[in-house]
């Protein structure tokens, strides 16, 4: 009886994936998303705090600038000379120090991975439901 039962449970195991393929193959998704266990997802980007906006992987304030020391601000470059020293809380980015905000965030469950969230390789956001 318990031989019977354990065959039953395999059988099923091997008939649900390939049950899951044929139906994987009749789905098609929209432009830009991805087919992952009969459901399309689209791609979803990191998003930074408000009035903050993403450079180079980071979440800036690109409106709150300074001057490293012994520069000063003219035409929103920073001209002077010397090393390009910038307080703490600011990097120096084109001609200037910009506010950083921090990392940028994604939804719960996935995490930030260059311009994307990392989960089924950036994409996340199911369209079916």
């Amino acid at each position: 009886m318990i031989l019977i039962l354990f065959i039953l449970i395999i059988f099923y195991f091997i008939n649900t994936e390939n049950f899951n393929t044929l139906l994987d193959s009749n789905i098609i998704c929209p432009d830009n998303t991805i087919l992952h266990n009969n459901l399309c997802y689209d791609k979803v980007k990191p998003k930074c705090i408000d009035k903050a906006t993403i450079i180079n992987d980071m979440c800036y304030f690109s409106n709150i600038i300074e001057c490293p020391i012994n520069y000063k601000l003219v035409n929103e470059n920073c001209i002077g000379y010397g090393p390009q020293i910038c307080q703490d809380g600011y990097n120096f980015m084109d001609n200037k120090c910009i506010k950083l905000a921090g990392q940028p965030m994604c939804q719960d469950g996935t995490i930030p991975k260059g311009p994307e969230c990392d989960l089924f390789n950036g994409y996340i956001s199911n369209l079916n439901s």
